[in-house]
């Protein structure tokens, strides 16, 4: 009887292993399958403007499915700020997951990191931007990032020309370009506007970096929202001495804004140049001038 019940008890056992051990790979297979189906994400914070004052200062990024092109509307993502303040996003129509910081930051660059939530999946995740907190008096030109530097594709066309920074290949400004925008920038806070898809802009913003023109946010602006980006802009920082861009289309929606256009070629690799009459860095240096005053 015993040795009848021990037998019944070794089966048993044997089939509760192997459906453990059953469980264990179809779960594990699962768990694989799921992971080599998650889809790509890309995590872009974005540059920000502000003036000084006790309100709030906002933060902006997006996350992407990238293989599917489209934005991650329900998300968890945390803003942390230079000092030390965390604060949750929330998403808008348009799938930009904005934060807004309470108190205002004092006059100068704040780097803020955004992350995602510990408790999503998508753990690692994190891009980095600048609040640039700027006095609403001061004079700022807009420069269409375009006309500063080409895309990196282009910069490694061919040795010359080329710069490494941190082990990327630049483009490096040209000269005329580069003295002109430090003649600009006398008096002045250069605005850079980056009008390009999300894959663009980290970049854009990298090659402004590598290229040492002169500091300044780098604004995200969504083709075809060109006029109410720029609007926002003109409400944010409203002394405006102007804008440099090497498009039609931005010049107009420049002109609808209110500040005065200076057309010129953009950088080499970065488009075809505007069908009307461009002008070149140093005539728009010497138009310009070296001033605060805005127009």
């Amino acid at each position: 009887m015993l040795r009848h019940l021990a037998l019944v008890f070794i089966v048993v056992m044997a089939a509760v292993l192997f459906a453990a051990v059953v469980w264990l790979l179809a779960g594990g297979l699962a768990e694989s399958q799921r992971a080599g189906s998650a889809p790509p994400l890309r995590l872009t914070a974005l540059d920000a403007m502000a003036t000084p004052s006790p309100g709030r200062v906002r933060g902006a990024a997006v996350l992407e499915d990238v293989a599917r092109g489209r934005r991650v509307r329900r998300v968890a993502l945390y803003f942390r700020f230079d000092d030390g303040y965390v604060g949750a996003g929330w998403v808008n129509a348009e799938g930009v997951v904005a934060c807004l910081r309470r108190g205002g930051q004092s006059e100068g660059r704040h780097p803020y990191e955004v992350f995602v939530s510990e408790l999503s999946p998508e753990v690692g995740l994190c891009a980095s931007a600048t609040v640039w907190v700027v006095a609403p008096e001061t004079a700022v030109l807009w420069v269409d990032a375009a006309a500063v530097a080409a895309p990196r594709q282009a910069a490694r066309g061919g040795e010359q020309g080329r710069t490494a920074v941190g082990g990327r290949a630049s483009a490096e400004t040209p000269p005329d370009t580069l003295r002109a925008l430090q003649t600009l920038a006398s008096g002045r806070q250069l605005v850079y506007l980056v009008v390009a898809d999300l894959g663009s802009y980290a970049e854009a913003r990298e090659r402004l970096t590598d290229g040492g023109v002169p500091a300044g946010p780098a604004v995200w602006i969504e083709p075809g929202t060109e006029q109410k980006s720029l609007g926002g802009l003109a409400r944010t920082w409203p002394n405006i001495a102007g804008a440099v861009v090497c498009s039609e289309g931005l010049a107009e929606a420049v002109k609808a804004v209110g500040p005065e256009a200076f057309l010129v070629c953009p950088a080499a690799g970065a488009g075809a140049a505007p069908k009307g009459p461009v002008g070149s860095w140093d005539d728009v240096a010497r138009r310009l001038g070296a001033s605060g005053a805005g127009g």
